[in-house]
């Protein structure tokens, strides 16, 4: 089995919990690491240190990770059991086990059209969850409210929504801003190349 990190999260004591992905065979699962404070694995997480979610049918990578106030971690991700790539949430619970809560068994997929691949992640203060990434549209948001459950008739349609911001924009990562407004940095096609940053509602 070979294992790649793709995103760092730090929670409120200090610990730092890496989650990427083991490639087992022709699958790949996602896997998450955590480290005490002083950056040793941490003894009390999953099974020997790991915990490796095993995708239903087809491999996932890991775009972002968060962690709420309470401890749950989110996993950001892509996944192609829908036959193509789209946006796929995670979410544990203090304990590592999966959240029932959300979706289902604690996971909840979000299909916008076509390949989606989400890039980051960002929390907001009401304690909704925006995931941003990029499929055929152009630069794309995902929400997730603290529900738990996408928001298909407040946000976009079925909880998703298509950003225009130029010919050919590209969103590599989004933060939340003060007032818990969302930004969203990324690129737009030109000669040269030009820098954006947009804010957008939330």
């Amino acid at each position: 089995m070979s294992s790649r990190g793709a995103a760092l999260g730090i929670d409120l004591t200090g610990r730092a919990v890496i989650a990427g992905w083991a490639n087992q065979g022709s699958g790949r699962d996602v896997m998450l690491v955590r480290l005490t404070p002083d950056s040793a694995p941490d003894p009390s997480f999953g099974v020997s240190r790991v915990v490796l979610l095993q995708a239903p049918a087809d491999p996932q990578a890991v775009a972002a990770i968060a962690i709420q106030p309470d401890g749950r971690i989110l996993v950001a991700a892509a996944t192609t059991e829908g036959g193509s790539a789209d946006f796929l949430l995670v979410r544990l619970a203090p304990s590592c086990a999966l959240d029932q809560g959300l979706g289902t068994g604690g996971r909840a997929v979000v299909v916008v059209g076509g390949d989606d691949h989400p890039v980051s992640m960002a929390l907001l203060l009401e304690g909704h969850v925006v995931m941003g990434g990029n499929g055929a549209a152009g630069p794309e948001l995902a929400r997730f409210p603290a529900q738990r459950r996408p928001r298909p008739h407040t946000f976009g349609e079925a909880g998703a929504a298509s950003i225009f911001l130029g010919s050919e924009g590209v969103v590599p990562s989004i933060a939340r801003a003060a007032k818990g407004k969302l930004l969203l940095a990324g690129t737009q096609a030109g000669s040269p190349y030009k820098g954006f940053v947009a804010r957008v509602w939330n």
